[in-house]
């Protein structure tokens, strides 16, 4: 793989991979990193590859695995994973993101199971 460093392009990643290929699957919300795909024990792992040094993050939300990327409307950027199209289970890769969508999620939860007292 190459990318756009100083002016040229250069080779940030390479290897081989004979049956489950990686992907790449975008940029991170900052721009500084590539989100690859990769199969780890037969299980979908998401990995960082940063742009500045060539270096592999452990992977993304250790022992999740996504089935969607969730995108920022604004840049395109890949700021979450999701597990399904159905399910509210949305992992934020930051922490600050990640406790908003938290405190909604609970706040509808809440919401939801609470009893309806025929008022509104």
């Amino acid at each position: 793989m190459k990318a756009r460093r100083d002016g040229h392009m250069a080779v940030v990643a390479s290897g081989s991979a004979p049956l489950d290929v990686p992907s790449v699957l975008g940029f991170n919300s900052s721009g500084d990193s590539i989100i690859m795909r990769f199969i780890e024990n037969g299980d979908p792992v998401w990995r960082l590859l940063s742009l500045k040094d060539q270096a592999w993050s452990p992977p993304l939300a250790k022992s999740e695995t996504f089935s969607k990327a969730i995108l920022d409307r604004k840049s395109g950027r890949i700021i979450a994973g999701a597990h399904g199209t159905d399910d509210d289970r949305y992992f934020f890769f930051d922490n600050e993101m990640q406790a908003h969508w938290d405190a909604v999620a609970a706040g509808v939860s809440a919401g939801t199971s609470a009893p309806h007292d025929g008022i509104g």
